[in-house]
Order: C-alpha cells, then structure tokens, then sequence
C-alpha cells in the first residue's frame, strides 16, 4: 500500500476551502444594509439671555447624538437665533451652549429628539446671577483703570455646577468700576491681582477696593504699518514692575484703540484711522503697583481704510416654527457699539430675502447695524458687527408656554401627630435661574392640603397634614403656572407611623 505524501492532501483541501469562502462572499452580499438614519438639514434654534447683554457673549451651540452613529455639530451663535449649518439624522440628541466668553453663566444642557418633521430646536435660556459690582481706588482715591479682578467661589455649588468651585475674573474699566458674574446664594473671595481680598461676598455686593501706593511709569510709542493696509502703534510701559496694565488711544475724547499690555509690551490696531494726520493721547491705565501715564503723539497715516465693498452681512429670514421667509425685508441702520462710533457713511438699502430665506446687506467693512424685518406680524431687531463670521438669523420669538419642571424632597417616614413638610423647587426646562411665576398646591387624590404662591426664591416648603391617618400615603405636588409657564407635577410617598 503506498503511503500518502502530505502535499496530496493539502491538495484535496484547497477545493473545499474555496468554496465555504465562496458561500461566505455571497452570504455577505445578500444580506440587506441596515437602513441609514434619514437626515434632517437647515435646523436653527434660539437663544434667550437673563441679566446678559447678547452682544457682550458669543455663545457656542453644539448638539450631540446619543445614539449610534454618534454624531456631534457646533456652531458660534450672535444674537437670539442661529441656525447649525450641516445635516443630521433623527434621533435622541443633547444640545449643550458654552464657550469661553460664557464663563460664569449657568450652564444649559438640554436632551431632545430629532424626527423627520423637526425644524425648531429647544430654545436654550443663558442666564447669570446679579453680578459683583465695585469701584478700585488708589491711594489719592482716584479710580485705578485696567486692575485685574478675580472672584473665587468659596463653598461648594448649592446647585448648577460641580464640586471644585470656579474663580472668574474681568478688569476695570475707564471708570475704575468692575462687575464678575455671580451665581445665586454662592459666597465668593474677591482679590485684585491676588491681593487686597475681601472674603464672604455676595452676588449683588458692591464693593469699593483702596489700593496702597504705586511707582512711576513712563511710556514710549511707535507707528507700524503692515502688508494688510493696517496701522499699528507700538507701546511700551517703562517702570520698576510694568507687567500689565491696558493701553487706550485716544483722538478728540473718542477711543479708536486699546490693547491689554503683558511683559511691558502691547500693539494696539488703529483700524478706525483713516489716512492724515491724527493728534492722540496713549493712555496707561496703570497697575496695582505702576502708576497711570499718558503721553501725547502726532501719527501720519498714509495707509487708506480697507475698501467699503469688502464686507456684507449675510443672514436669513425664519418664521415661528423655523421655515424659511422668502421676500421679507430686511432693513439696516448703522448704530455706534462700543469703541466704534457711527461712520459718516449712508445706510444701505432695504433687502428682500431670497426663495431660501437668505439676504445679504453690503455694509462699511467697519460698522456696527441694527437689523429689522416684519415676520409673521412680528417686529423682529438684531444687531449685527460687520467683518465678524457670523450669520445672522431673524427669526420671532417662541411665543409658547415655558415648559418647568417640579422637584420635590419629602421625609420618607414620620409620626402621626408630628408637623412635617414637602420641600418643592421649581425651574424652567429651557434653562435659566430667574423665577418661575405660579402656585404649588399640595394634594391628596383630589384633595387639596396645602398650597404656596413662587415669590423670588425656587424653593417653597408645603405642610402635610398632622392628622394623616397612620399607613403610607402618596401626595401630588402640582404646580398651577401664571402666564406664559407650562404646567407641571412631581410625586412623593411618605409613610406615617404610630405616635
């Protein structure tokens, strides 16, 4: 019998491994793809701000799908509408709003879902604590401009963020006054660089800080232009600890430029300049231990102004529920904001929004504007800055009840005969800490045991009756809102014993 070498059997292998990965293939290809998840494009959302100036922030948007395939967007909001500018597919989503110029805000986190039909998101509340407020003097009692400012929470949070605390901090204006955001019913050490700290206060304190003595400083300037047809002036502090402070430009009592200086240094952009010859003050705020400066400079510019055709403000027109508005009009009257005054240049004509609901306004590169349009019987107002990468987006105000959430804390067992109450807390789910407008009626089946009208404060207490008959019992804590709230209920049992 002849031996069977091992190259003949891998040889009568191959055919069989073959066709099992053959049936593997077409089993693969047969198989039907899970459907994809439909899309929805052209989302937009809006934005309502407590004890906030909308143009002092530039909040960050961002969705993010709970549910495979995870899928996350982010968009920078000016105003009180944006718009998220890719698709997504429906499904169960957090909105979340943030960003670095929000520090100090009560965060804003919302979940909700995405259908086919959806075209408005969650309206999304940014809302602040009254502020700290102070005034910094020096020695002589003068206002100390630029003294940087810092506010550290001192407890942990009774609610809204986590268990580290925050520190928040801002400089002093022209004036020498400051405001921190604060959160409500947080205590907080407020220090100027570090020193001269006031401990336990408030929001809503105002303070007033003396500063001790400080050394002289001297300042030298010099005129930079640049390959962008931009001019720039050079400063820097001279002074025994010049390592801060702010630089302010100055051209007959009109600011046209200022710039934080660090390491003794800073570069102030004099965008508002036009070509001549100018006459300005550069102003030194000073420091906790530098003294204010100011001297005085003849700048040449031979640079023209950027042209005016190099700007437009593009935005779009929604109605309430978020459809697009074609051929609305859209009117823009410039206005002064900030350190830009009103130029001596005509508003642009009115606009009509196209088939999309888009628009586009040709604007001074260097302006600030007032945009109006009629929607929906609406007078809708944005402010818009040109030569910022921001759409705008007009859209009415969401004119449905505030949707609230009832929160309720109750003793899980007492005696028969012995007072007790229902600790309830009341918020908006659309974020925001400012009051909730109703009552809160305690009740049993249909039986009403105790009610409480929401004054300033979140949080009211409700008596349960001492006559509760001994067994477990299961209470309602039903909230009747005034105008323009939604309604809303919470549960709690409590088991009453034997005295």
């Amino acid at each position: 019998m002849r031996a069977t070498h091992p190259t003949d059997t891998r040889r009568r292998r191959r055919p069989a491994l073959f066709m099992a990965l053959a049936v593997v293939l077409v089993g693969t290809l047969l198989i039907p793809a899970a459907p994809a998840a439909a899309t929805v494009g052209g989302l937009v959302g809006r934005l309502v701000y407590e004890g906030v100036d909308p143009l002092a922030v530039t909040p960050q948007v961002c969705i993010r799908r709970l549910t495979s395939p995870k899928v996350s967007t982010c968009v920078r909001a000016r105003g009180n509408a944006y718009q998220l500018p890719d698709a997504v597919p429906t499904g169960q989503y957090q909105l979340s709003v943030g960003g670095f110029m929000l520090e100090g805000y009560l965060p804003v986190v919302h979940r909700f879902s995405v259908t086919s039909s959806t075209r408005v998101l969650p309206t999304a509340t940014i809302s602040v604590g009254k502020p700290i407020t102070g005034l910094v003097k020096d020695v002589y009692g003068r206002p100390v401009v630029g003294a940087v400012v810092s506010a550290r929470s001192e407890a942990r949070a009774t609610y809204g963020a986590g268990d580290s605390g925050e520190e928040k901090w801002t400089h002093t204006d022209l004036e020498g006054r400051f405001a921190v955001p604060a959160r409500p019913g947080w205590t907080y050490t407020v220090s100027v660089a570090g020193r001269y700290v006031r401990w336990g206060v408030r929001a809503g304190e105002d303070l007033v800080l003396r500063m001790p003595g400080k050394g002289a400083s001297s300042l030298t300037a010099t005129l930079l232009t640049d390959e962008e047809r931009k001019a720039r002036l050079e400063v820097e502090v001279h002074g025994p600890d010049a390592w801060g402070g702010r630089v302010t430009v100055v051209e007959d009592g009109r600011v046209v430029g200022q710039e934080t200086i660090a390491g003794g240094m800073g570069v102030v952009s004099l965008r508002t300049l036009a070509a001549g010859r100018h006459v300005v003050w550069v102003v030194f705020s000073g420091t906790l231990d530098q003294a204010p400066a100011r001297i005085k400079r003849t700048l040449t510019i031979t640079q023209p102004l950027p042209s005016v055709s190099d700007t437009t403000i593009v935005g779009q027109v929604r109605r309430h529920d978020g459809r697009p508005a074609k051929d609305v009009t859209v009117r823009a009257v410039q206005v002064p904001c900030g350190a830009i005054p009103r130029l001596p240049v005509l508003d642009p004509a009115p606009v009509r929004s196209r088939s999309e609901s888009i628009f586009q306004i040709p604007t001074h590169p260097l302006g600030c504007y007032d945009l109006s349009a009629t929607v929906d019987g609406e007078l809708v107002r944005q402010r818009a800055v040109a030569g910022t990468r921001h759409d705008v987006v007009l859209m009415p105000k969401d004119t449905r009840a505030v949707p609230t959430h009832t929160y309720v804390r109750a003793p899980s067992r007492t005696t028969s005969g012995t007072p007790a109450t229902i600790k309830v807390g009341m918020q908006r789910a659309t974020g925001g800490r400012w009051p909730v407008q109703g009552k809160v009626v305690l009740m049993e089946g249909t039986r009403a045991l105790s009610s409480a009208t929401l004054g300033t404060s979140p949080v009211v207490e409700l008596r349960m009756p001492r006559t509760a008959s001994v067994g477990t019992h299961t209470y309602r804590v039903v909230f009747r809102p005034a105008a323009g709230f939604g309604a809303s209920q919470a549960t709690a049992t409590v088991t009453v014993a034997q005295r």
